[in-house]
């Protein structure tokens, strides 16, 4: 065919216009690989944005690494491969077209990359058969616990792992404990044989839990427990000496098929009588078992605990967070590292409600963190039927000064405690700020109390309030009660609560706590009484909780 110049011209000029006013492509991607969680868009600008999950990762573009996700990039419009790298996850690549007119947003999900080991256990040299002494291995990988079955770990037990360092470690009762350090790559099975001997039989970790003790004290409350780990197969002796070396107590322990152990005494002699203040020192004399018949090997550890009749561990109401009868606070607390937690429930009249129309509920704890020194925390619940439900918290802090000595039997403490209530007349105790002096004359099975304190009801009236608590503590073997009242006289000159309540309110009760042995289990029953200006309320509850 003839082609002419004019037709020549033409051909020509078409493709030159489309070139010069050609309307810019939309962003594409050329995805080498794709997962769910990868999300690609297109905003307003220019340039690139890349995000990962997680972050932190490096992004080169066409071969330049231009720095870590999250990262905006001002990048030429055309087409450039992006390549995204984090250690221990895929690496992902992307050819991606970019426009002048827009930016791209590539939100990249990165997949942890992974390859295999095989854990594989072995007899050391000389250590006894199968039949003779067994293995039951824990394996740990980076710290926590696998499971295995005893087939598995028999033929080889597999696991897929993410790339890089770990460690394999294997616990068994009776071995020495073995590990190994794997470097995972993708793709590869690494191999981790874990070799395990027969430990020496020895005691390791002696500790008890009540280094001061009385064991006059009820139950459990009465005892120390030792506790500590054992090696391997064996037993011990437990013996318990006096300060001048004389034995006064011993025990039989064992035989042992676990690692940990433990132990307990009462402070008293073998025939059952508690023994006098001091300090005892205990010896755990260990003997192996040995599997070949040979000689048991000997390892002993060593403690010492303290036995003071003056420790006294016993429950007390936590009513408002205030330790002690239902309105007086006591100045006792507990010995460090006891503690008391109950929770209970009250039934009949609460101040401002008719009779069961509400089911208000308290929980409390008190816990020792030095000697002399306790904190406490109550938290109550008001559900009101019809109403819904109001709340408030206490907390308090009590320091103990006076401790009683022999001769005159006085204990004192100074406490300061806060209560909060999101309806004052509705919750079990007044909000505001308490400072409280706790008194107690201790004569053996009864105790008197007696807990003067001023109570400043804040933010509402911050006129104070004066409060002179009284109770008669009584303490028996597996049993606390007690009666207690508390007047409160009030400076407010707030009309309406002088008008609602009077210048004093009088609040009555009465309670009795049953722990019995050797449980720590606390059982409680309680009752009691206000008397203001606009009536008389009535209540009953019931609780339970723990004291160690």
């Amino acid at each position: 065919m003839k082609v002419t110049a004019r037709r020549f011209f033409f051909f020509l000029l078409v493709p030159c216009l489309c070139a010069a006013f050609a309307v810019p492509v939309p962003a594409q991607t050329g995805v080498s690989e794709v997962i769910r969680g990868d999300f690609f868009r297109e905003v307003e600008g220019r340039g690139l944005t890349v995000r990962t999950e997680p972050d932190q990762a490096k992004v080169f573009v066409d071969g330049v690494e231009r720095g870590l996700t999250p990262l905006t990039l001002d990048v030429r419009s055309g087409i450039h491969i992006v390549r995204i790298y984090k250690e221990g996850y895929r690496e992902r690549t992307f050819n991606v077209t970019l426009s002048s007119s827009s930016r791209l947003v590539m939100l990249i999900e990165l997949e942890a990359s992974s390859g295999q080991t095989i854990i594989t256990l072995r007899r050391g040299e000389n250590s006894p058969p199968p039949g003779l002494y067994p293995l039951n291995p824990e394996i740990l990988v980076d710290g926590k616990s696998v499971s295995f079955s005893p087939e598995e770990l028999a033929a080889g037990a597999g696991m897929t792992l993410p790339v890089g360092y770990h460690t394999i470690r294997v616990r068994a009762f009776g071995w020495e404990d073995a590990s190994a350090t794997v470097y995972i790559r993708e793709g590869f099975i690494i191999p981790a044989e874990l070799v395990l001997v027969p430990a020496p039989f020895r005691i390791i970790r002696a500790d008890t839990a009540r280094s001061r003790f009385n064991p006059a004290n009820s139950g459990s409350l009465g005892v120390t427990r030792f506790s500590f780990e054992v090696s391997g197969p064996g037993t011990a002796l437990l013996t318990v000496r006096a300060s001048g070396g004389e034995t006064v107590y011993t025990a039989e322990l064992g035989p042992f098929t676990s690692r940990s152990q433990s132990a307990e005494w009462n402070g008293r002699t073998m025939g059952n009588s508690i023994l006098p203040d001091g300090t005892y020192s205990i010896v755990i004399d260990g003997f192996s078992i040995p599997w070949d018949n040979s000689e048991p090997r000997r390892h002993s550890a060593f403690l010492e605990v303290a036995i003071d009749s003056s420790i006294s561990i016993y429950p007390l109401s936590l009513n408002g967070a205030v330790p002690g009868l239902m309105f007086a606070a006591s100045p006792a607390t507990l010995p460090g590292g006891s503690f008391q937690l109950e929770g209970g429930l009250l039934f009949g009249n609460p101040a401002g409600s008719s009779a069961f129309s509400s089911l208000p509920f308290e929980g409390g704890a008190r816990f020792s963190v030095l000697e002399g020194l306790e904190l406490a925390a109550a938290l109550n619940a008001v559900p009101v039927f019809g109403e819904g439900a109001f709340w408030g918290f206490a907390l308090s802090a009590k320091k103990r000064f006076l401790e009683a000595p022999f001769r005159f039997p006085l204990e004192a403490a100074v406490g300061l405690s806060y209560a909060w209530a999101q309806k004052d007349e509705r919750t079990p105790q007044r909000e505001g700020l308490s400072v409280r002096f706790p008194l107690s004359l201790d004569f053996r099975l009864i105790s008197l109390l007696f807990a003067p304190g001023i109570r400043t009801a804040f933010p509402g009236d911050s006129s104070p309030r004066l409060f002179l608590p009284a109770g008669i503590l009584f303490r028996r073997a597996h049993i606390t009660a007690g009666i207690s009242f508390l007047p409160e006289i009030s400076f407010s000159a707030n009309s309406k609560n002088r008008e609602k309540e009077g210048s004093t309110v009088l609040d009555l009760g009465a309670e009795i706590k049953w722990y019995p042995s050797p449980s720590i289990l606390v059982y409680t029953v309680s009752g009691g009484v206000r008397i203001d200006k606009s009536g008389v309320w009535g209540t009953g509850g019931v609780g339970i909780g723990i004291v160690y």
